[in-house]
């Protein structure tokens, strides 16, 4: 008579898939997560710049107004490219909750449409717009 044996379960091959797509789905939920949070914490943040110019030299004003329920870390302040931070003395600043900041840049432009933009410390960026 022939004997059946009493453990019986996937193979070793099946279980690797297996794993495999469970931590490939598992990735999948945590990078979707992080994006969102990072995406967040830049929507909370309202940006305005407004140009004034006094023979060659531009003045920006930069003001930043957190609107969400967590303060936030600005790492760095750019105007086209140029990295800004230390003019402004907004390197790795935390701007808490409900609260404004103005900072007045002076730097030479040409006259036409430039960009400011925020880098926060989690990586997200906040951009706006301005003319001189």
């Amino acid at each position: 008579m022939r004997r059946l044996s009493a453990r019986r379960g996937i193979s070793y091959i099946a279980s690797v898939i297996i794993v495999l797509a469970l931590v490939l789905v598992g990735s999948a939920f945590l990078y979707n997560y992080m994006n969102s949070t990072a995406n967040a914490l830049a929507q909370q943040v309202d940006m305005t710049a407004s140009a004034t110019t006094a023979g060659n030299t531009t003045y920006i004003e930069i003001q930043i107004r957190n609107t969400g329920t967590r303060s936030v870390v600005i790492k760095s302040v750019w105007i086209d490219n140029t990295n800004v931070t230390n003019q402004t003395g907004l390197a790795n600043y935390t701007l808490e909750e409900g609260r404004t900041i103005s900072k007045i840049v002076s730097i030479s432009l040409p006259p036409g449409d430039h960009i400011v933009k925020i880098v926060f410390a989690d990586g997200s960026e906040k951009l706006v717009k301005f003319t001189v």
